[in-house]
């Protein structure tokens, strides 16, 4: 499938599997090693990519390494798009903090309950929103028609409630580890930060279109 004249698209990768993600623990400003053979995987996958004429990325390593293996030029790193900050919870899992009532009170209402050293729900979707803005300009500024945005399944939850064409809540998305999704839209809606058109799901044992 080849995009028409006239649209943007912009794909989001989330970074491929890493060590402290394999152990389901909480991962958000602090970083892990890519796992090895999800990486050799995801590599393979990315040879049979389109090349991105813009990349952005997290500037956190897990980001960067996997930004690194998309065909195109250097990742624009944007702190803007890193995960949650999950303060004092970083690298825990479940069965270490179950105990503590401040992380039973977010596990219950993690859209309005705070993260003790860390952020609350409103900091972390500003944040985004703010890195998604500067994505945009910098396309539109450029005349870009196709971009590559490297982040976090928690960023990347929180621009599809955004972006979408169908509006649904935060958890009601998807977003796996080396998964990419693409978003469409015509270039006058994305001029005027309209909600995208289409989107495209793929995993990384598939190929984008493009």
């Amino acid at each position: 499938m080849l995009f028409m004249d006239g649209t943007v698209a912009v794909t989001l990768f989330r970074h491929v599997l890493t060590e402290q993600n394999r152990h389901k623990a909480y991962l958000g400003w602090s970083d892990s090693a890519l796992c090895h053979e999800e990486k050799r995987r995801f590599e393979g996958w990315a040879r049979s990519l389109p090349e991105f004429p813009f990349i952005f990325s997290s500037d956190l390593g897990r980001c960067l390494e996997t930004a690194g293996l998309l065909p195109g030029g250097d990742a624009l790193k944007l702190k803007e798009l890193r995960e949650i900050n999950f303060g004092k919870w970083e690298g825990g899992v479940y069965e270490e903090l179950k105990n503590d009532p401040a992380y039973q009170a977010w596990l219950n209402d993690p859209f309005t309950a705070p993260i003790p050293e860390g952020e609350d729900y409103g900091q972390f979707s500003e944040r985004v929103r703010h890195g998604w803005e500067k994505v945009r300009t910098i396309l539109i500024r450029h005349e870009g028609t196709k971009a590559a945005v490297v982040t976090h399944g928690g960023v990347i939850r929180q621009l599809l409630t955004m972006l979408a064409p169908e509006e649904r809540p935060f958890w009601e998305w998807t977003a796996p580890h080396a998964g990419a999704i693409t978003l469409i839209w015509e270039d006058n809606g994305f001029r005027r930060g309209e909600r995208c058109t289409l989107l495209l799901e793929e995993a990384s044992t598939g190929k984008l279109p493009g």
